[in-house]
């Protein structure tokens, strides 16, 4: 068998069990003692990617039409570009922005909602020991101190890559 059919068959494989894993996350998630550590942090991103866009679009008009502005007339060709330019990167970062602020908000859910999953697929009941709102209130720091060690773990080692990558010479370099 020839190295890339192995791996078109080998991808194909993948995204098929892929959508079994959703599949079965979705069972898993209509489970009436899962379901609110999905539902609220769903609701609280969905405010907030909703707020970010309401913002993205009443601020980046007026920074784009000043920018236009500055535009010499002779380079009035090049306005449907730049603004489409303009709109996908500000987008962009955007959408890596409010990621980030919903890793932290959907953090302390994730914790409850792993050890709940695994009660529930090792068999035990996982709704006789939930936890009182008041040891949820005591946790929720500890957690979301974890995700910001690990986002900063991550942003010491990404950001100084990415300064290197643009660096013409040493982009060369690297494998």
């Amino acid at each position: 068998m020839d190295r890339t059919q192995y791996g078109h068959s080998a991808m194909i494989g993948g995204v098929v069990r892929g959508g079994g894993y959703l599949i079965q996350g979705l069972r898993l998630i209509s489970l009436p003692g899962l379901r609110r550590f999905v539902l609220i942090p769903m609701a609280i991103n969905i405010l907030l990617f909703a707020g970010g866009l309401w913002l993205f679009i009443h601020l980046s008009e007026p920074v784009l039409q000043s920018l236009l502005k500055q535009l010499p007339s002779w380079l009035g060709w090049l306005n449907s570009l730049l603004w489409l330019l303009f709109t996908l990167v500000i987008a962009l970062i955007l959408l890596l922005l409010l990621s980030l602020v919903a890793g932290l908000v959907a953090a302390p859910f994730n914790a409850f909602l792993a050890e709940a999953v695994e009660r529930h697929l090792d068999g035990e009941n996982y709704q006789q020991e939930e936890m009182s709102i008041a040891e949820v209130i005591r946790m929720t720091p500890h957690l979301l101190m974890e995700e910001l060690r690990k986002l900063r773990y991550m942003l010491v080692r990404t950001v100084p890559l990415l300064l290197l990558s643009s660096i013409p010479v040493v982009n060369l370099i690297a494998p």
